[in-house]
């Protein structure tokens, strides 16, 4: 039948248009279906006598079987005395029956699914006579119909694709010898100077305290106090005085009087990067190393570029296609991101937003739960149409450094509540890089990246 038009009653759906249209199921019960802005459907369903009564049937039997009838093996029991004896509950078991076929029977036919099941789908009978036709109404919010999407029309700009650089390589090589490098104990007769690391005892001659117990400082402004810098610069191991050094424990400067004895002068030894060091790693010589260090920094900046790339993609494909979003999904989001921008805003700023700032944030929250959640329906979509599946062993290994948080959780209920969304957030994640990247890959944007 023709779609027809009609001014929505609603409060909250005022100066918006509904959508109604009508069809027959197999089983000949009449379809309309209402539809208004932010995924909200109505099923409005006639159920022909023919339909009822084969119901009605189907739930006499059922509570045959389930009662016991003096003079009669359960199930036996000839049908009239079931209708005389438990009328309420057959009445009830026969709409419970009927709501549940009828709905499968009208989501079938109209291809339409509810967002979330059971629960969320408001049942109301209109009329209930099983013995002739009869009207129920069902109302909820629907997932989303995605329109089906050309990537190459979408409108990305990929990040510039970087190479290390020679620098930014020999720079690396630096710092990897810089890492193996050790200290070690120079001789007696060297003196204490700006290269050089030390060890020192600095017992307060009042008290026989140690100043600063068990520490190695490198001789070099800033890394050590000051003032013991300027002392220890000149002696050499095994030597002593008395000097006035700032007490690190008081709130105030405080000079207090110690004997500061020099026990060791180190010095930092780095090694030389050749054939021998490699060897030493488990590498074959030194242009294996080179090589294994200047591959793991490109796959850094690989990952760093697909990351961006994915984000990029993701932002376009909210962009580049436009549907009706449940209104429930989005304003859940909404609030989600609110309450982040808002503790942030309150973290950087030490009080609550309030006046323009607080509408700023409403209005961003807004904008970014619409991408998201437009982001999670389109990704969806693509999952399903390319058959892309998450194994669960690999939702697990990136659950892990989770776990060990959630396991301190000792009721069992919100433990399995925080298991199951922690995995529906992995794998959510997770599906999601899968898509993205699959989209990324048929427009070349990944040719070259390993």
């Amino acid at each position: 039948m023709p779609k027809k038009k009609v001014e929505s009653k609603s409060d909250d759906q005022k100066n918006t248009t509904s959508v109604i249209k009508e069809i027959q199921t197999s089983s000949g019960i009449q379809v309309a279906v209402t539809t208004l802005p932010g995924c909200k459907v109505t099923f409005t369903l006639t159920l022909p006598t023919e339909f009822n009564s084969s119901i009605w049937k189907e739930a006499i039997k059922l509570i045959n079987k389930e009662v016991s009838l003096p003079g009669f093996r359960r199930g036996k029991a000839p049908e009239q005395f079931i209708v005389k004896k438990y009328p309420t509950h057959l009445n009830q078991e026969w709409k419970k029956i009927a709501a549940e076929k009828a709905l499968q029977e009208a989501l079938l036919a109209t291809k339409i699914s509810p967002l979330q099941q059971d629960a969320s789908i408001k049942t109301s009978w209109i009329k209930s006579e099983p013995k002739e036709s009869a009207e129920i109404t069902y109302e909820f919010e629907a997932r989303p119909s995605v329109p089906e999407l050309d990537y190459k029309k979408l409108d990305i700009t990929a990040p510039p694709l970087v190479t290390v650089t020679d620098e930014e390589f020999e720079k690396e090589l630096e710092i990897l010898a810089q890492r193996s490098s050790q200290q070690k104990e120079c001789d007696t007769e060297t003196v204490a100077a700006k290269e050089h690391w030390v060890e020192v005892k600095t017992e307060i001659l009042e008290s026989q305290e140690e100043l600063y117990a068990g520490k190695r400082f490198e001789c070099r402004d800033g890394a050590m106090p000051q003032d013991l810098l300027d002392a220890v610069q000149g002696m050499k191991a095994g030597e002593s005085k008395e000097v006035e050094l700032t007490d690190p424990k008081a709130s105030s400067e405080i000079k207090v009087k110690v004997k500061l004895e020099l026990e060791k002068v180190l010095k930092q030894e780095t090694p030389t990067l050749d054939d021998a060091f490699a060897k030493s790693m488990g590498l074959k010589d030194l242009d294996d190393l080179k090589k294994r260090l200047r591959d793991n920094m490109q796959n850094q900046k690989n990952y760093e570029y697909e990351a961006n790339l994915l984000d990029v993609v993701q932002k376009a494909l909210a962009k580049g296609v436009d549907f009706e979003l449940p209104a429930s999904f989005v304003e859940q989001e909404k609030k989600t991101i609110q309450q982040t921008k808002s503790l942030e805003w309150q973290k950087k700023n030490q009080a609550k937003p309030e006046g323009d700032d607080l509408v700023k944030i409403e209005a961003e929250a807004s904008e970014a739960a619409v991408e998201r959640v437009k982001s999670l329906f389109v990704v969806h979509h693509i999952a399903d149409q390319e058959n892309i599946e998450v194994p669960r062993t690999q939702v697990e290994e990136m659950m892990q450094p989770y776990l060990g948080q959630l396991s301190k959780e000792k009721d069992p209920e919100r433990l399995r509540a925080g298991y199951s969304n922690l995995y529906s957030q992995c794998h959510m994640h997770l599906l999601t890089q899968s898509a993205l990247r699959s989209i990324a890959s048929k427009l070349g944007l990944l040719d070259g990246v390993k």
